[in-house]
């Protein structure tokens, strides 16, 4: 770049036509390391077993709320040795492409690696095809929350990631749009929807599990509640459905988010 600054002197400024090679290498670069890392996965998860799986979540609860919103990992993935290998790999790959990042190359790299989520996605519903029968209660279990590690804590993870390294602000300055209309078309937005369309009936659903959780919570206290009046009855079936309402809307607002 700096040889063709100096050309521009004398009117030869070839600058312009360099950087699509850059690009072009770059993106060679990062999809043949993906694809590599994708087929890496495919055979970490045909010798994975759930015999013996006990989850340590619990103890890295109060760890895991912490660094939900930082760029460290998710310590949920260390219950799980397919997806901590595959997010360690595409780490060390964003880690070097983020030395030399071009903005152009931002909807390529989310296209790249929404399409290897894709594969992965597929790779699990395999193994839960080929695993189902001989599954017991506690690995049925177990397979389910490694459903929700991969669809809950690795993809927004993952997509954290590629925020940090194409800022959706600079992005969208570049292209005179807001953030809004570049999220609409999915510029270095990952589609989770589309991502987990394979085992999308395997996720809990979590919207399901915090209103049935909510009203629980009322009716043990309605048990133990005696109540005055009528109008105080009134007053608090109506605090009782906002408080439902308003966990509801937070949790939907939450996945949004992810």
């Amino acid at each position: 770049m700096y040889f063709g600054l100096s050309f521009s002197r004398v009117g030869v400024d070839f600058r312009s036509l360099i950087a699509p090679v850059f690009i072009r290498v770059i993106s060679l670069n990062f999809q043949t390391s993906i694809v590599k890392i994708t087929c890496q996965f495919e055979q970490e998860i045909e010798r994975y077993t759930l015999i013996n799986k006990v989850s340590t979540g619990i103890k890295r609860a109060k760890a895991s709320d912490r660094a939900e919103n930082s760029n460290h990992p998710p310590e949920s993935l260390l219950d799980f040795t397919p997806l901590a290998i595959y997010c360690n790999e595409v780490l060390t790959v964003f880690n070097e492409l983020r030395l030399c990042a071009p903005i152009a190359l931002a909807p390529t790299v989310t296209e790249i690696l929404e399409a290897s989520l894709e594969t992965v996605c597929r790779n699990i519903l395999s193994f839960y095809r080929q695993e189902q029968q001989a599954f017991t209660a506690s690995e049925r279990e177990c397979f389910v929350r490694f459903c929700s590690c991969f669809a809950y804590d690795l993809i927004p993870y993952l997509q954290r990631c590629i925020h940090f390294i194409f800022p959706p602000t600079t992005i969208a300055n570049h292209l005179g749009i807001n953030v809004l209309t570049l999220q609409k078309h999915g510029i270095t937005f990952l589609r989770q929807k589309k991502i987990l369309e394979a085992i999308e009936y395997l996720l809990p659903d979590k919207i399901e599990s915090v209103i049935k959780q909510v009203g629980e919570m009322n009716v043990a206290a309605g048990s133990t509640t005696v109540a005055t009046a009528d109008g105080a009855d009134n007053e608090a079936e109506a605090d009782k459905t906002e408080q439902v309402a308003g966990v509801v809307k937070q949790e939907i607002t939450v996945g949004g988010e992810q």
